[in-house]
């Protein structure tokens, strides 16, 4: 801005300090011209200095009282303002004296003229300018106007002032503006000072013949050198053994004025010992041919590639567990499309890897539709986790079940790491274990076990249904001879064909079960009734009645006896249930074998 802000420009009160000696010999100036113009009144007309003297010790005293301020530092503050004052006091005595004592306006002129002059070499007070102007066109004006001037006087005598304040004001502004801009760049290369010396990297200049004239606090702290110790050496000093024709070409390169690109190299210290550094050579103020000199940015990158190196290390040795683990493993990106995959998921699959690396998690899921997985995907990247069981897709189509662990970083714009477990074997060894515990190895029928589960289950349903479930509990008849006659081998291949006979007589929804021995056992469900009941019997019976072929050729026939109990009718808890078919089962016995009995009927007695 043309105006200034009085008393408080920043600029003002910098200038005013950095020349305070100037200002102190203007102040001093200024007081001896106005004390040497009252001898030049006595000498020439005693009754004027007589009227004048008082006035012209009182603007002498006023300009020496800015001394004061000027060299007491709590003071310095107010230093401006105090100028201001006795410069405008002074500019208010001259008129007083040349206009109203003396009325010699064009004295009076000149003298303001003079006051002026004295202003413009204080041009960057601005404060003190602006102030003086403005008092000088009052204070002129009003003492013309006391002493009656005519208008002609009035309008010669302003045209000389605002030209005056005009040239005063405009090299105010200038010298201001000046004086600013020159602030602002020393500022800046204090600031570019500070910061090259705290600066961590080594910052190093040389002259045009490699020899140091510039060292940071940085080159010493990775160098090890002093400023005193490194000052007028040369660079190569620094150079190692290995790199030293490289980077003395580099250096020349440079100095002939040519640009060179940053390079890595190995630098000596202070006690000789090598230092991975990364250099930018620039050349500084290319004159002619040749460069005036060099500047030199090194930084220590020593524990930087050893973290590097560790790093490689790592994760050489992280892919070579990823590699040779036996679990599958994917990156994936957030949106599910994989990065990165080991071979032994290639494995499990069935891709190459190149074809993994083409594909989207939704392609392998196959327990998941695609909306599912995506959904999945979003649960993952909130929860930052998940393990969960599910089934892949292999590349001939065919599925495998999959155990799933993945963890989710939004680092590098967000990944999954994920480990799959093959659970093919896992679970074959299961499903093995569960069928050896629910089923009869000889017959691979139901065993006792898993009848009860299924029975249980049975009865619940039919309670909630209000229907009813018949238990058939079967013995084979004839069934010991055949041991006794022709050994365990054929016992076991008459159980084996029974139990085929059977499962051709039940329902999908039906339990035929072996309990033990020559025990077998029905459980017919879906509202079963008497005749149903009787029925199924029946055909058991009835499948039996065609002789069995053993394996030594010979031929066995065998019966079944067997008793009928249902639920709710004839028991409403599974143990009275069971109790009730085992009882009617004998009951079937006593009544001559290879028939069949109701629960509800009455017992009948064993025949002779």
């Amino acid at each position: 801005m043309f105006l200034p802000r009085f008393f408080s420009d920043p600029d003002e009160i910098a200038w005013l300090r950095e020349h305070k000696s100037l200002a102190r010999y203007i102040v001093v100036g200024a007081a001896a011209l106005f004390l040497s113009y009252a001898l030049v009144d006595n000498y020439i007309t005693p009754y004027s200095f007589e009227r004048t003297w008082l006035w012209r010790l009182l603007g002498a005293l006023m300009c020496l009282s800015t001394l004061w301020s000027l060299e007491e530092s709590r003071l310095s503050r107010w230093a401006i303002a105090h100028f201001t004052l006795a410069s405008s006091s002074v500019i208010a005595i001259v008129c007083l004296i040349f206009l109203q004592l003396l009325r010699q306006p064009a004295i009076a002129l000149a003298s303001l003229m003079q006051c002026f002059m004295l202003m413009a070499m204080l041009g960057p007070l601005r404060s003190l300018t602006w102030a003086g102007s403005l008092v000088a066109a009052l204070a002129f004006n009003a003492g013309l106007y006391a002493a009656n001037a005519d208008l002609q006087t009035v309008v010669l005598h302003n045209v000389f002032i605002v030209f005056g304040v005009s040239v005063l004001l405009s090299t105010s502004h200038a010298a201001h503006r000046n004086y600013r801009q020159q602030r602002s760049l020393q500022q800046l290369a204090q600031d570019q000072a500070r910061i090259v010396e705290h600066a961590s990297d080594a910052i190093i200049a040389c002259d045009s013949r490699g020899r140091v004239t510039s060292w940071n606090h940085g080159a010493t702290q990775i160098f090890g050198y002093g400023v005193a110790g490194a000052m007028g050496k040369p660079l190569d000093m620094l150079f190692s053994p290995g790199s030293h024709t490289l980077d003395s070409q580099r250096l020349r390169q440079t100095l002939k004025g040519e640009t060179t690109e940053p390079f890595q190299s190995r630098w000596l210290d202070a006690l000789a010992r090598e230092i991975d550094v990364t250099v930018t050579m620039s050349p500084l103020e290319a004159s002619n041919a040749y460069a005036a000199g060099v500047s030199v940015i090194a930084q220590d990158i020593t524990l930087l590639l050893h973290a590097e190196r560790r790093l490689r290390e790592k994760d050489s040795q992280f892919r070579t567990a990823i590699e040779t683990s036996r679990e599958g493993f994917w990156a994936a990106d957030q949106h599910g499309r994989l990065i990165d995959v080991n071979q032994a998921y290639c494995r499990m699959s069935g891709y190459a890897r190149a074809e993994l690396l083409t594909m989207h998690i939704e392609a392998l899921e196959a327990a998941e539709n695609p909306e599912e997985t995506r959904q999945h995907i979003e649960t993952v990247m909130r929860k930052g986790y998940d393990s969960f069981e599910t089934q892949h897709r292999r590349a001939d189509g065919s599925v495998w079940p999959a155990e799933v662990n993945v963890n989710y970083t939004d680092l590098n714009g967000g990944r999954f790491y994920v480990f799959i477990r093959d659970l093919t074997e896992r679970k074959r060894v299961e499903a093995l274990a569960w069928r050896q515990a629910n089923f009869d190895l000889l017959t691979q029928l139901p065993n006792r076990a898993l009848l009860f589960d299924r029975l249980e289950k049975a009865c619940a349903q039919a309670s909630r249904q209000s229907q009813n479930v018949a238990l058939l509990f079967a013995d084979l008849d004839g069934f010991k001879q055949v041991n006794d006659q022709h050994g365990h081998a054929a016992g076991d291949a008459v159980l084996q064909e029974v139990a085929q006979r059977w499962e051709t007589c039940v329902r999908s929804a039906d339990t035929l079960a072996r309990l033990g021995g020559d025990e077998f056992a029905v459980v017919l469900g879906g509202g079963i009734d008497h005749d149903s009941a009787a029925t199924t019997a029946q055909k058991l019976i009835d499948v039996l009645r065609a002789p069995i072929v053993l394996p030594n050729g010979a031929v066995a026939t065998v019966g079944a006896s067997i008793g009928i109990a249902t639920f709710p009718l004839d028991a409403r808890s599974m143990d009275a249930l069971l109790s009730r078919a085992d009882a009617a089962m004998y009951t079937s016995k006593r009544k001559g074998k290879n028939t069949y009995s109701f629960a509800d009927q009455p017992p009948v007695a064993a025949q002779a």
